[in-house]
């Protein structure tokens, strides 16, 4: 979809230049070479607007790739990160807990 509505306005861009060319030598008398030059008028221009857009295609791909490439590069540093920690033992510096004390009877309703 985008492609066609780049070559559509490229294509609107070459018929004005052409339309252009035609007005400024008046229509009535009309000749080959007033075609001819109002499309070699307009080929410069679609050709620096087609190299320009497929350079930003180009560079866009490549910005891409390299943006995956750093991403699975992060992503693997991380991982080996993880991988690479070693478990801590801890030990408490209490002894053992002290048992809870029993209630009293008298603490303890009776139903």
């Amino acid at each position: 979809m985008k492609i066609a509505l780049v070559v559509w306005a490229l294509l609107f861009v070459v018929v004005e230049t052409v339309a252009n060319r035609l007005a400024e030598a008046g229509w009535h008398p009309l000749n080959a070479m007033d075609l001819v030059g109002g499309t070699v008028d307009a080929l410069p221009l679609f050709a620096v607007l087609l190299g320009i857009l497929l350079g930003a295609g180009a560079l866009a791909r490549a910005w891409r790739r390299s943006a995956r490439a750093w991403e699975r590069e992060q992503r693997d540093l991380r991982t080996a990160a993880r991988e690479d920690q070693e478990l801590l033992t801890v030990r408490a510096w209490r002894g053992d807990p002290l048992p809870l004390p029993a209630g009293s009877r008298r603490d303890v309703p009776l139903s």
